[in-house]
């Protein structure tokens, strides 16, 4: 008997912020089947706008390249959000010498969820999260 998958299912809706297509395979990968995913790409932290863009276009991609090769599934969406480098620098300003991990990274990742869940609760989702902690270069706590 085949399996059957999400499609059509009444499945809760999650708002996923991520920070790089890379991240986001294994957390998409583990959701999808549980989840109806909107992916918000929110990084004004990457204020390099040439590697920005190719973050960017490297979440299409796989997106993309998942919707195809998961039809069975509720194909997932993609949200950018704006890109602010300047706001970004300035809610960092003082911690520029910050050592990876230390308190600028805190502060990068106050940025960016404070506006994932200003954007989830305009968008009226209830649950959101992001990928930010599966990176092992990262403290989650």
């Amino acid at each position: 008997m085949e399996q059957i998958k999400n499609k059509e299912k009444d499945l809760p809706e999650i708002f996923l912020h991520s920070c790089c297509g890379s991240c986001s395979t294994a957390v998409i990968e583990r959701l999808a089947e549980r989840y109806r995913i909107t992916v918000f790409f929110y990084n004004p932290n990457i204020t390099n706008e040439g590697e920005y863009r190719k973050r960017f276009e490297t979440e299409k991609q796989f997106i993309t390249a998942f919707n195809a090769n998961h039809p069975e599934l509720e194909p997932v969406s993609l949200i950018e959000g704006e890109y602010d480098p300047e706001a970004f620098l300035q809610f960092v300003r003082g911690y520029e010498d910050e050592p990876e991990n230390g308190a600028r990274c805190a502060r990068c990742f106050e940025f960016r969820m404070e506006r994932t869940a200003s954007r989830a609760v305009e968008l009226e989702y209830n649950l959101f999260t992001t990928t930010l902690s599966v990176s092992p270069h990262k403290k989650t706590q």
